[in-house]
């Protein structure tokens, strides 16, 4: 699929309230379930090649979800929180991990190994880092939107990714289960904020998150739009 660079929007630090609203589940207030626990397991074999831009892929996926672990967790340090926040940091470690399977499979390297806490290889995800710690930083009810934003981009590149041509069948799979994961992360989220579902709804929400260069470089954090909250 041919995609081009997208700029980043700014991200909101105070929330656009919505005429609509939808009640959202608190059955996810926990945070992850147990298939957070299983995603890189019983996969099938492995494809004997893979495209350029499905290594691309896999090389952006894992950046993303430390970043996805990273962010979490220094909310939860800042603010004394553990859920959802503690809780779905170690979904994203096992996510991580999942997708570290793929890396080793297919002879790839994570870029960002090794790093820090909040540094990456990726600049544009670095500059995405430091955006949403930013918000973070503002208050709790805006480190919520943060989780809200993370998993609904999480969701739009991992749909985006599924669509390629030439998914092997090992590398589908974790994507779905990634999928499913953030779906009921985004949940979780959703029903820490007052009142209501958030982004998708109306197309207000985050873009998806990847550009078009090179294997693991520059591939775009995405266009943000400022998180919709129904009160």
């Amino acid at each position: 699929m041919n995609r081009t660079r997208t700029a980043f929007a700014a991200i909101a630090t105070t929330a656009v309230l919505s005429a609509f609203g939808f009640a959202a589940s608190t059955a996810y207030a926990a945070g992850p379930g147990a298939g957070d626990r299983t995603v890189g397991a019983n996969l099938p074999a492995a494809a004997s090649t893979i495209t350029d831009e499905v290594k691309a892929d896999l090389v952006f996926m894992v950046q993303e979800e430390r970043l996805a672990e990273d962010v979490y967790s220094y909310i939860a340090d800042k603010y004394d929180v553990s859920r959802p926040f503690t809780n779905i940091a170690g979904s994203e470690q096992q996510h991580q991990d999942a997708v570290t399977v793929l890396l080793e499979r297919y002879s790839l390297t994570d870029p960002s190994a090794g790093m820090a806490p909040g540094v990456y290889a990726d600049t544009d995800l670095q500059d995405l880092y430091n955006r949403l710690i930013a918000q973070a930083d503002v208050s709790l009810a805006e480190a919520y939107k943060v989780g809200v934003a993370i998993e609904e981009t999480d969701i739009a590149d991992l749909k985006e990714a599924l669509a390629e041509d030439g998914l092997p069948a090992d590398v589908r799979v974790v994507y779905e289960r990634l999928t499913a994961a953030s779906e009921n992360h985004l949940k979780a989220f959703t029903t820490q904020t007052t009142g209501g579902t958030i982004g998708s709804q109306d197309g207000t929400g985050l873009q998806n998150g990847r550009g078009n260069t090179g294997q693991g470089a520059g591939r775009g954090a995405g266009r943000w739009a400022p998180t919709t909250i129904s009160r």
